[in-house]
């Protein structure tokens, strides 16, 4: 799977469940991409401005689509 195959299929997913977050752990499930794969990926869509950090629980950032 290439780079922005990976981007698109965590973007999908967190477009599709939406308002609903994700930690990094939970996209990694759903996906079938390894944890620090969804990682990586998640920091780029956060700099891009497509998704976002919703919320931090201890030292766990849940993820989720930007509209």
């Amino acid at each position: 799977m290439s780079n922005p195959e990976i981007k698109q299929k965590i973007l999908k997913l967190l477009e599709k469940h939406y308002p609903k977050d994700f930690t990094i752990q939970e996209v990694a499930n759903e996906s079938g991409l390894h944890r620090n794969t969804v990682s990586t990926y998640l920091k780029v869509l956060v700099a891009e401005k497509k998704a976002f950090i919703t919320r931090n629980i201890g030292k766990v950032n849940l993820y989720s689509f930007s509209k």
